[in-house]
């Protein structure tokens, strides 16, 4: 799976010409597997960013919310400004958008993914970066044996180059990127907006043991343990 956030895909995520010296650690293989999109199991990955991220993200503001509200209710009482009133109008749509933004949002992904369901993806993972690409369908054509070759060949390059989007390369070092292990599914969340979910089907048991010694070692309380 792409990355999902309100904002929209991203084709790369981190930059190492930001980061130390001392932070660009010689890039290893881990691991690669292959993998289709799921929609269930897309949608059960982002029900855990939402629980692990968004719900605290949501209450905080809510909270903030209610105090100002509690503000505007003390001034309409004590004053006579119309001033209280427009605050206290404003908080409650304040607060009924952060309610239901996360319940949106999932519809929103829940529609897109209908699109995308079967969708082939492989990921390549290092100990500094996970690489995710994939590649579309070719539709079905008509009978092209009257075709030149060499014309053939040609269509077929064009074709690949404008199907296949860019891969995403995700780099690990960067303090923006957790990577949550959960029992059947690596969750990677990129400045808690961003969501990549690949799962554990696409590797072979000892990948994942070697997965998970590694990207341990190099993220810290990075990588998480569900």
């Amino acid at each position: 799976m792409r990355g999902y956030s309100l904002s929209g895909k991203k084709a790369g995520i981190g930059d190492n010409s930001n980061l130390d010296s001392a932070d660009r650690a010689e890039s290893v293989f881990i691991a690669a597997g292959e993998y289709s999109s799921n929609r269930e199991v897309i949608l059960s990955g982002y029900k855990t960013y939402q629980r692990k991220y968004v719900v605290k993200r949501v209450l905080f503001r809510f909270v903030l919310v209610l105090i100002a509200a509690f503000s505007s209710i003390m001034m309409i009482i004590t004053g006579d400004s119309i001033f209280p009133m427009i605050l206290l109008i404003a908080c409650i749509a304040a607060g009924w958008y952060f309610l239901t933004e996360p319940l949106g949002n999932k519809k929103k992904l829940a529609q897109s993914l209908e699109l995308l369901e079967g969708l082939p993806y492989k990921a390549e993972i290092y100990t500094d970066k996970i690489i995710i690409s994939t590649e579309r369908p070719k539709e079905d054509t008509e009978d092209n044996t009257n075709i030149d070759e060499t014309e053939k060949d040609e269509n077929d390059n064009n074709d690949s180059n404008e199907d296949t989007p860019p891969a995403t390369v995700i780099h690990l070092n960067y303090h923006i990127v957790d990577l949550l292990d959960k029992s059947d599914m690596f969750i990677i969340c990129v400045k808690k907006s961003y969501v990549f979910i690949i799962p554990k089907s696409a590797f072979a048991e000892d990948e994942i043991s070697k997965i998970r010694d590694k990207l341990a070692g190099t993220m810290g309380i990075r990588y998480k343990l569900l």
